[in-house]
């Protein structure tokens, strides 16, 4: 995936709730996905309010935005580093996770 110009997240074009876009965004590769993002609703709202991931609303479109974005290397750049700043917007999350599950745990101050 991190040598990929663009990806598509193909779960998303079925009602199965979609695909984690975590992955492409940490190595900034410009996203694609289909209308169902269900499970992953957060995380598609940052990157797609960044302007890191494009949503199309069936295959028809979707063949329109991949060519556009294979052949346009700015846009898929400007998508990259989007995404790029959204995931080191976001570095902080899993410390804060393990810093509030020690504190539930009672393990307060100890690193995991």
């Amino acid at each position: 995936m991190a040598a990929a110009r663009l990806v598509f997240m193909g779960g998303s074009l079925v009602p199965k709730g979609g695909h984690n876009l975590l992955e492409p965004a940490g190595l900034g590769v410009p996203i694609v996905v289909g209308p169902h993002m269900d499970n992953f609703q957060a995380e598609f709202e940052l990157l797609a309010n960044a302007g890191a991931i494009e949503q199309v609303r069936d295959v028809s479109v979707l063949d329109k935005v991949l060519r556009r974005l294979w052949q346009d290397a700015s846009a898929r750049q400007r998508m990259s580093e989007a995404a790029l700043a959204v995931m080191a917007e976001q570095s902080g999350v899993l410390d804060a996770y393990e810093q509030r599950l020690n504190e539930l745990i009672g393990l307060d101050g100890v690193s995991v």
